[in-house]
């Protein structure tokens, strides 16, 4: 992969304890860790890597970068430098370079783990592809993504950020040809405050693109098409007319959602919403840029699946059960809303809604605001579970929803219980709330004895 010497000069360390060697991975975690690799010893505020440093040898480890050598003695070989998450970056940057393939980076408040999926599926048709495994999206991630490159012909690259600056770090270090933004919308407010500064931190991706780069965005985004890009531009949307990669004919049926792009390709996807129609045509606008064509995209995507806890269906007894318990922020709750009263099916629509959490000093204001947007959908019962979430069923009877028909928890047990009291033959029942909250354990009382 590459020799220690290289590594030296990339992280600007010192190398001590033996000759120069070749390496042949590289890894963060001694469970995992193969022989020939080099063991970067990182620190957080739970975990010290440098504790599991004689473990990482024992295992084959032929070397380690470390910014403290107290923990170990002997004649290891070492690299040590002020900084190792910033070596781990630097690594990766460095192997970056060495890469002749494309990299597709992709970034935004909501959508960005499907979009990833749906690229990497489409190429996968033809090419063999390097994805982000699952959301493992921050600055541990993203680089040991880029450093886990064999001889694939794409890596497909996702970025997530709650802080400033993470995503130009990141963008950095893929250097990607091609840069998606999926939207611009309230999330992880605690770091980034504002819908502006959520703007700045995601356009970030697009300073960092290759020069013969292309950007892609949401033109039905407003705030996405206020960005002065100095590369070239695909634009994909549902409403705006001007799209390149536009959708017409929406339909959402029992089995998925079936749309026709740009007035001639029909998509039939197993994954349902209109928020995935926009994931949809993010995906074949990067694959298009690539040499995919919208027929090869529209056949490569009707066995496509969502990703985990993203809008699974789970048929229960004659009730629909939505598990789309993986996050949750305003945008991808009205997203998940305007999805569940699209579904042309009789019977009741149950809305269990947990905490959204990391909005920052807007926390009780977007709260209730959903209680608002809730009270105007198709829900015939609201449920409500945690502390924040109690604004949510505030803000549903502010809005005209019936007392009688939102309930409060204080748990997901109490919730649990009460739901499978009421739910009957007919329902659907939408569980969403952010990852902190394990919605989905609100399944366990239809799919076991845990609340009989």
């Amino acid at each position: 992969m590459f020799s220690l010497k290289e590594i030296e000069k990339a992280v600007k360390g010192t190398l001590t304890g033996g000759n120069d060697i070749e390496v042949s991975g590289v890894s963060t975690d001694t469970r995992t860790i193969k022989k020939g690799d080099i063991f970067i010893a990182l620190k957080g505020p739970n975990f010290n890597g440098h504790n599991f440093l004689n473990e990482a040898f024992k295992k084959g480890a032929m070397a380690a970068v470390i910014s403290d050598d107290t923990l170990l003695q002997g004649k290891a070989l070492l690299i040590k430098t002020k900084d190792t998450q910033r070596a781990l970056a630097d690594i990766a940057l460095f192997y970056r370079k060495t890469l002749k393939i494309p990299v597709i980076g992709i970034t935004g408040s909501n959508g960005k783990t499907t979009v990833k999926d749906m690229v990497a599926h489409i190429l996968s048709k033809r090419f063999k592809v390097k994805k982000t495994y699952e959301t493992e999206n921050n600055l541990i991630g993203v680089p040991l993504t880029l450093l886990s490159v064999k001889d694939e012909d794409f890596a497909v690259i996702e970025m997530g950020t709650n802080t400033p600056g993470e995503i130009g770090y990141l963008a950095n270090i893929i250097r990607p040809d091609i840069g998606i933004i999926t939207n611009i919308g309230p999330s992880h407010l605690e770091g980034l405050k504002n819908l502006n500064d959520i703007l700045k931190e995601k356009s970030a991706l697009f300073e960092h693109l290759a020069k013969d780069g292309t950007a892609i965005i949401n033109k039905d985004d407003g705030l996405l098409s206020t960005l002065k890009i100095n590369k070239k531009v695909l634009t994909f949307g549902i409403h705006d007319k001007k799209c390149d990669y536009k959708a017409d004919d929406i339909e959402i049926t029992g089995s998925g959602t079936a749309f026709v792009a740009n007035k001639k390709y029909k998509f039939v996807l197993q994954v349902f919403g209109a928020h995935n129609v926009s994931n949809a045509l993010a995906a074949i606008s990067a694959c298009s840029a690539l040499g995919v064509g919208l027929e090869d995209s529209a056949n490569a995507l009707l066995d496509f699946k969502s990703p985990h806890m993203r809008f699974d269906i789970i048929r229960y007894n004659g009730i629909d059960i939505i598990n789309d318990a993986y996050n949750s922020n305003p945008l991808s709750m009205k997203a998940a809303i305007d999805t569940l009263c699209a579904f042309k099916k009789p019977g009741r629509k149950i809305i269990a809604a947990a905490d959204m959490l990391e909005l920052g000093k807007d926390t009780d204001r977007l709260h209730y605001e959903t209680g608002i947007m809730i009270a105007k959908s198709c829900a015939d019962i609201l449920l409500t579970i945690g502390k924040l979430s109690v604004k949510i069923a505030d803000g549903a009877i502010s809005g005209g929803m019936p007392g009688n028909s939102v309930k409060k928890f204080k748990n997901i047990d109490e919730a649990a219980q009460f739901l499978l009291g009421i739910a009957r033959t007919g329902d659907t029942i939408l569980i969403k709330g952010s990852r902190a909250m394990k919605m989905e354990e609100l399944l366990k009382c239809f799919t076991t004895s845990c609340t009989r």
